[in-house]
């Protein structure tokens, strides 16, 4: 049978396992030093690819959100000509543009 998304997967996933020693360790230093009340403390910053799989509660306590947009098409040149200036190769200008307009993102 297969599983759908929301069903909760027979192993725990690397996710899940960090997923309770980070809300202790945020709620301990909440408590602590009274984060919140002014801008000094600890800063945390997190990424994903896949926001929806976080936890509410890991969601709540990121305030903040800001979405960053994948690369448009100028932004795919620039990341391809930084990578490929890297290895030699033997793309030409051409082969450089089929890329940055057959990815997307």
């Amino acid at each position: 049978m297969m599983k759908t998304k929301l069903q909760k997967e027979s192993k725990p996933s690397s996710w899940s396992k960090c997923k309770v020693p980070l809300l202790i360790i945020q709620e301990n230093l909440s408590f602590s030093l009274g984060v919140g009340n002014d801008d000094t403390g600890i800063l945390v910053l997190g990424a994903t690819n896949i926001p929806w799989v976080l936890d509410p509660a890991v969601r709540r306590r990121f305030e903040k959100r800001i979405y960053i947009p994948l690369p448009d098409i100028a932004a795919r040149h620039a990341l391809f000509m930084n990578q490929l200036s890297k290895t030699p190769n033997a793309l030409h200008p051409e082969d450089i543009d089929f890329l940055c307009t057959h990815t997307d993102g």
